[in-house]
């Protein structure tokens, strides 16, 4: 089984911040739902919500349960007690994304559209992804193709940002001769998705 989800996010800074989700966290994870301003911290809970509904609605757990979400030595959050099911989680400013798997790891990523920071460029992109962006009718958009599809990739096999970005997407990368990914731009979201999985796994 695989599935993911998006869903529109809306932040009102008046608004009271999402109560913590029902899930038992270990200490990385609650650093991680009362990091970063009062956005990040909604948008952050709220995926977790979302993670939550996904499980409850596949029967992967009951509606009660509040399932341990452990972390990996680099970050990348786990649950605890079911050890043959993956999930990942992303948000941006307008919307919340949530892989499930039975088959096997995932990795999901999605960012809004942002200006183009030549800076950010040349520390994301190829030589040749950077000429693409540069002569593109719609920079904005590729960049955020080449971005979400990186961030995906590291997402999947859990390490964090350990490396140099600008090759991932290189041909010659042996981790794309494991991994697929798919990239979508959602214009109802004004953002773009990128979900990446190991091609065993499908």
């Amino acid at each position: 089984m695989f599935d993911y989800q998006v869903i529109p996010f809306a932040f009102e800074a008046a608004t009271p911040p999402p109560e913590i989700p029902s899930f038992d966290f270990d200490e990385r994870g609650l650093q991680s739902l009362n990091a970063g301003n009062a956005r990040r911290r909604a948008e952050t809970r709220s995926a977790y919500a979302l993670l939550h509904a996904m499980l409850v609605s596949h029967g992967l757990i009951v509606a009660n349960d509040r399932p341990r979400i452990a972390h990996h030595e680099h970050g990348k959050p786990y649950l605890a007690d079911h050890p043959g099911l993956f999930f990942n989680l992303s948000h941006c400013r307008r919307a919340l994304a949530a892989a499930i798997s039975t088959e096997g790891e995932v990795g999901i990523d999605i960012e809004s559209r942002r200006p183009v920071v030549a800076a950010l460029v040349d520390k994301v992109c190829s030589p040749e992804e950077a000429d693409a962006i540069a002569h593109a009718d719609d920079p904005e958009l590729l960049f955020l193709k080449y971005w979400t599809q990186k961030e995906a990739l590291l997402k999947l096999i859990g390490t964090g940002i350990d490396r140099d970005l600008r090759p991932l997407l290189a041909p010659d990368n042996p981790l794309l001769q494991e991994a697929v990914i798919e990239c979508q731009i959602l214009p109802q979201h004004d953002a773009c998705l990128s979900i990446c999985r190991w091609k065993k796994d499908l």
